[in-house]
């Protein structure tokens, strides 16, 4: 389930993404990451994958948790999945984008 209010921990991006499903492959991660239009942003900070996000993802603006949160979502590969208002907080570019991979 994903909510409009999100929960990252506190640990890196990687560590966040891995909570769905341990020990999966970053081949595997990066696929997802993209799916969800996150990896060049993550790509693009300093620490990449091992950013640390901070407590509940404060580090971090609400689209970017949102992202990050959706592609654990999707890692966690369960056979239902609930969205409430989860893309509420991506811009309309990236909320389409999500929507179509769905």
């Amino acid at each position: 389930m994903v909510t409009q209010e999100v929960y990252l921990l506190h640990g890196s991006i990687h560590i966040n993404l891995l909570y769905a499903r341990p020990g999966e492959s970053q081949e595997e991660i990066e696929e997802v990451v993209r799916a969800t239009n996150i990896h060049d942003f993550i790509r693009q900070l300093p620490h990449g994958y091992e950013t640390i996000v901070g407590e509940r993802g404060y580090l971090l603006i609400d689209g970017e948790k949102h992202r990050i949160t959706l592609a654990r979502v999707i890692l966690k590969n369960s056979r239902i999945l609930v969205l409430d208002k989860a893309t509420s907080h991506l811009n309309s570019e990236s909320e389409a984008l999500t929507a179509r991979r769905r």
